[in-house]
């Protein structure tokens, strides 16, 4: 039987693991104006949007997750801005019962260090886990 490979990282901060793919800007925007009869073009530059992975799920589980906190709601547009739908939770439970709703996407599933040994026995039912990413303080010993 084949053995499913572990899908987790540790990073010592929530603000390290907060990258996005870097967006596309373009010089070649350009704009037609029309000054005194003469025909001028302007260029200037534009920021595209980011790309957005689609038929995936992020879902950040956090039991002490803040979403008042300026840099919680910041990280959360962040992710949104990598996969549309980004769904938060504080409650392993919660989790479970959404992880069984999925059917047709790929999950990124975000987690504190709380969680790590109960989603280590759900990480094989559900194929639908792409990645478990795990947030700490410390680092950890696997």
């Amino acid at each position: 039987m084949a053995q499913k490979n572990t899908k987790s990282n540790t990073t010592t901060s929530l603000k390290q693991t907060s990258t996005t793919p870097k967006s596309t800007s373009t010089q070649s925007s350009v704009k037609n104006i029309q000054s005194q009869g003469q025909s001028m073009v302007k260029t200037t530059s534009i920021e595209y949007p980011k790309n957005i992975i689609e038929n995936y799920i992020i879902i950040w589980l956090n039991p002490n997750l803040d979403l008042s906190n300026e840099e919680n709601k910041e990280l959360i547009s962040q992710l949104r801005s990598i996969v549309n739908t980004t769904i938060t939770l504080t409650d392993i439970d919660q989790c479970i019962k959404f992880l069984e709703q999925i059917k047709n996407e790929k999950v990124f599933l975000i987690i504190s260090d709380c969680f790590i040994k109960q989603i280590a026995l759900l990480e094989e039912e559900f194929t639908q886990l792409n990645s478990i990413y795990i947030f700490c303080d410390q680092k950890l010993k696997f």
